[in-house]
């Protein structure tokens, strides 16, 4: 049954780190121990079976688990010495064991001569920086997305060559953003969408297959990739999207964004204004007393409301005019949802 609330999950309190999957759950404790439950189809919780686990049993018996991460259907971890495990589903040679099979039973260890930093898991395949800031992929690379010059697939860790050290990265379905020492954001892999954000042709059948470079920023910090979009965040607390904007997960107006796209300014910037290319839009986001609303294309509104963070409409508004009252919310982060003749709007703000 789904749990429709958060719930402990059994008694214990020393959990030190846990990853989830896409339907399975990986965890160490503060004693080293390695510990999984949920699905276990493709043997992606390493515990001997393919049975599924509805509470946390322990994998093995090493008490020197360090980092684990949990993929779509196979796991990832990395021990106190800085050696890589892998096992779960091995189709694709995601594991990066030099081969590749329907699947590796318990947690083995990937060959390597350096060791391992952090490792990220992507549908069907994986990626990991070693010590010296060299970054390694693996699996499926039908779409370019290891980085490597080709399309083949790879079973084993094969190295993205750079000028530059590697400082983190991150696997989406059929694509990859890494940031590098200097602070250079890099993408490559499909461009279904726009997800590289690099403002090339677009298609299912377009891909990059090595590094390149996104914006000229320096000061880019994290990254996350999902199946056709982007993200990323910056020093100064900037968070910025590309690609697919379906389902209006960048704040933008657009079907798609090409090119990053400011999409939430930290409030400690003082920042008055939300950049981005709505024609339809609110000023200040950060704000005190009244919104005021700038409609350049002279959309018909029909309905307007105020939304909170969990979904409810907490007001009406009737008779909206330019000017919308907002004194009398509680401090926090809201959306104005505006329906029109044309497009729905969901215009972020936020209270002081």
């Amino acid at each position: 049954m789904d749990a429709l609330h958060y719930t402990q999950v059994g008694d214990d309190t020393e959990w030190k780190d846990v990853s989830a999957g896409y339907s399975h759950v990986l965890a160490v404790k503060n004693d080293g121990t390695l510990w999984a439950w949920g699905n276990n189809q493709k043997f992606q919780l390493g515990t001997l079976n393919d049975e599924i686990q509805n509470l946390p049993v322990q994998v093995g018996n090493d008490k020197d688990w360090e980092t684990i991460v949990a993929g779509y259907d196979n796991s990832l971890a990395l021990k106190q010495d800085g050696s890589l495990w892998a096992w779960g589903n091995n189709y694709f040679g995601q594991l990066g064991l030099g081969y590749k099979s329907d699947f590796v039973v318990v947690p083995s260890k990937v060959i390597a001569d350096k060791k391992w930093i952090s490792v990220k898991s992507g549908i069907s395949s994986s990626g990991g920086i070693q010590e010296d800031g060299s970054l390694w992929m693996w699996g499926r690379n039908y779409h370019g997305q290891l980085g490597n010059g080709s399309n083949e697939d790879t079973y084993s860790p094969k190295q993205v060559t750079s000028e530059q050290p590697w400082k983190s990265v991150t696997l989406g379905k059929n694509h990859s953003l890494a940031i590098q020492a200097d602070g250079t954001l890099w993408s490559w892999g499909q461009n279904i969408s726009g997800e590289l954000g690099t403002g090339i042709a677009m298609g299912y059948a377009v891909y990059v297959s090595r590094p390149v470079r996104v914006s000229e920023d320096t000061n880019w910090v994290e990254t996350a990739a999902s199946e056709y979009f982007s993200l990323a965040s910056k020093k100064d607390g900037t968070v910025w999207g590309w690609g697919s904007n379906k389902w209006g997960q960048l704040a933008s107006t657009n079907v798609l964004e090409e090119k990053p796209i400011l999409i939430y300014t930290s409030p400690k910037l003082g920042t008055t204004t939300l950049v981005h290319s709505a024609q339809l839009k609110i000023v200040p986001t950060l704000v005190n007393d009244y919104l005021t609303m700038v409609n350049k294309d002279e959309f018909v509104i029909k309905e307007a409301s105020i939304i909170n963070l969990q979904g409810q409409k907490i007001r009406s508004l009737r008779n909206l005019t330019s000017q919308i009252h907002v004194q009398d919310l509680s401090k926090g982060l809201y959306f104005l949802r505006v329906i029109t003749n044309k497009k729905v709007f969901n215009l972020r703000f936020i209270k002081r």
